[in-house]
């Protein structure tokens, strides 16, 4: 069975990863053309170590995929909807200093 997961991209990466890794198929949308090359050519549009591999991971197997939303209503029969909005980081964390 193929899972879409449309949406929210820190929520919706980490979502597409654990489905993924779990033994589904995933298709992750992307409505942002930036962000969707990124992720297809396996550059993260946001800061996050563990879930980079996590990714490379369900992408070498074949279990993860990535394309437009239109691309994800047409494939899946389940559906996944991230809304929730954070503030994903999208560079490495600075560590503070003592002045």
């Amino acid at each position: 069975m193929t899972i879409s997961v449309i949406g929210a991209a820190y929520v919706g990466l980490t979502t597409a990863a654990c489905l993924a890794k779990i033994g589904h198929d995933v298709f992750r949308s992307e409505s942002d053309n930036d962000k969707l090359q990124k992720v297809q050519n396996g550059v993260m549009p946001l800061f996050d170590p563990h879930l980079q591999k996590a990714i490379g991971l369900a992408r070498n197997s074949g279990r993860l995929t990535f394309g437009s939303t239109a691309e994800a209503i047409q494939r899946a029969k389940q559906f996944f909807l991230t809304s929730i909005t954070v503030g994903a980081r999208t560079r490495r964390p600075q560590r503070p200093t003592r002045s």
